[in-house]
């Protein structure tokens, strides 16, 4: 997790903050307790924990709390599970039957979605009655279906230990968030669709395709500068920001190519591969725009023209390697454009093969 060492007049910064204007509530709440731990104790933070506490500043609320955060296309309340239906006043039902308040939504954040649990409030003259357990399990079942992680703050403002809750959510499969650098989620348990956990396996290709990772140490710099409410998503929360920097040396080879073969190929070939970024540009799909980095080297050529000595299909004559940065909304990609200046190339290196079976088998070396 990168840091960012602080000057003694930011720590000063932040600890007017927090004796001043943070509430009891953000006082208490674990994820913000640890980064003020970490500021006023070793002075350095994160620059997920640097985002998420600007906005808290800046906006007075968490992104979960502030709806401006969220893309309104992209925010979808769920009112209906099987035997569960909330009203619009956020009553909740189990069949016919008012038993509580529920509030819950599918929502876009850092380019993924996710199922929030708001709120779930069973009536006390309801409780004990296993409906909390039936809620969660048709949830968790709609969470499955559609792919989706579920997130959650449990809080004892209803009247149950909010350490009980966490251990309820527990029996579900929910995780206590570590905050990472490399987690996005900023609410304190999460639970993955076990779905989720298998995709890789299950997934299959109508071919092979043999890329190359680059080594591009700024590529979330790159990321962060596009805007979550700009990205194009499908149903399953797929496509989004391109998170593993590559170009692809050939997709096509058949299903009877194998790995050996592929390594045959390339095996006098010395890494890393030195590579140019010339410029940024789009490519035009039906359903998205696709914003990419046009890329130029002699060696990824070489490759491709080996790559094409094996059995292979393809659409396209000629080889022009790019590296995806994100799939974007239609009518939202042209303002990237002019974001980075080309009036020189920038060098890149790409120092490993990844090369994935029409089986959906992946072998990195």
């Amino acid at each position: 997790m990168a840091l960012i060492k602080l000057t003694s007049s930011e720590i000063n910064f932040y600890k007017n903050f927090y004796e001043k204007r943070l509430s009891d509530k953000y006082k208490n709440n674990n994820f913000f307790k640890s980064i003020f731990k970490q500021i006023f104790e070793k002075g350095n933070i994160s620059n997920k924990q640097k985002d998420e506490l600007d906005f808290l500043m800046k906006n007075g609320k968490s992104r979960y709390e502030t709806k401006s955060s969220l893309n309104e296309s992209d925010l979808k309340y769920i009112t209906k599970l099987n035997n569960f239906t909330i009203k619009d006043d956020g009553k909740l039902f189990y069949k016919d039957e008012e038993i509580g308040k529920a509030l819950m939504y599918v929502s876009t954040y850092k380019g993924i979605k996710n199922i929030h649990l708001a709120e779930i409030i069973i009536n006390e003259e309801k409780r004990n009655q296993g409906l909390l357990k039936l809620f969660m399990e048709e949830l968790i079942k709609y969470s499955e279906t559609n792919k989706l992680i579920i997130t959650v703050n449990p809080s004892d403002a209803y009247g149950v230990n909010r350490n009980t809750l966490i251990q309820i959510y527990k029996k579900f499969g929910f995780i206590e968030n570590n905050y990472s650098d490399d987690n996005f989620l900023m609410d304190e348990l999460y639970r993955l669709p076990k779905s989720s956990l298998n995709e890789e396996k299950e997934t299959t290709y109508e071919y092979g395709c043999l890329m190359m990772i680059a080594e591009l140490k700024s590529w979330n710099k790159v990321l962060n500068l596009i805007d979550d409410n700009d990205l194009y998503l499908d149903e399953s929360g797929k496509y989004g920001k391109e998170k593993e920097p590559h170009v692809t040396i050939l997709y096509g080879l058949h299903n009877d190519v194998s790995l050996e073969q592929v390594k045959d190929k390339i095996n006098n070939v010395k890494l890393p591969i030195e590579a140019k970024i010339v410029n940024i540009s789009i490519f035009d799909n039906k359903d998205y725009d696709v914003l990419k980095f046009e890329v130029e080297s002699e060696e990824l050529n070489k490759l491709n023209g080996l790559m094409e000595e094996l059995p292979y299909t393809s659409d396209f004559p000629d080889y022009k390697p790019h590296m995806t940065i994100a799939y974007l909304k239609k009518g939202c990609s042209e303002k990237y454009i002019n974001l980075f200046n080309f009036e020189k190339s920038y060098r890149i290196d790409f120092s490993k093969f990844e090369y994935s079976e029409a089986s959906g088998k992946k072998t990195i070396w």
